[in-house]
């Protein structure tokens, strides 16, 4: 086995592992950072911080990660299986964003939410549910 096939296959199997964990971080953080204090006592740097992970999970999910890694190592660990595997995570992500946004929707006649708090409660879930839908499905590809 080569080098790079061997990199190739290390770094998979790591993307498989901490994808979920990313996943469950991120949707900590939003319980940390934004439901045990008011909406209203937080300030930019919190924003700020979620933003930025929010980002990074949304790019981690559309190009597999691996941004440090060569383009050969890039390329055999992003194969056909893991490619199946971030479009079962992009559409799961995308069904609880929406299934979210419906709930919001319901909810809000009886308890309002700005539309920032709004936006926020669904992306972290669709982010979050696809980080985790997509270690889980890499997983049980990976063996």
């Amino acid at each position: 086995m080569s080098r790079t096939v061997e990199q190739a296959d290390i770094a998979a199997r790591s993307r498989a592992t901490y994808a979920p964990f990313a996943g469950v971080a991120l949707l900590s953080v939003q319980q940390w950072l934004f439901f045990s204090r008011e909406w209203n006592d937080v300030g930019a740097l919190q924003l700020g911080a979620w933003l930025v992970l929010a980002i990074l999970a949304l790019l981690f999910l559309m190009t597999g990660g691996m941004w440090f890694r060569s383009a050969q190592v890039r390329a055999l660990a992003n194969d056909e299986t893991t490619e199946r595997s971030r479009q079962v995570a992009i559409k799961a992500g995308f069904l609880s964003a929406l299934v979210t946004a419906l709930i919001v929707f319901a909810v809000s006649p009886f308890e309002p939410l700005s539309a920032q708090r709004a936006a926020h409660i669904i992306c972290s879930l669709g982010l979050g549910i696809a980080l985790v839908v997509f270690g889980i499905e890499e997983r049980r590809h990976l063996g």
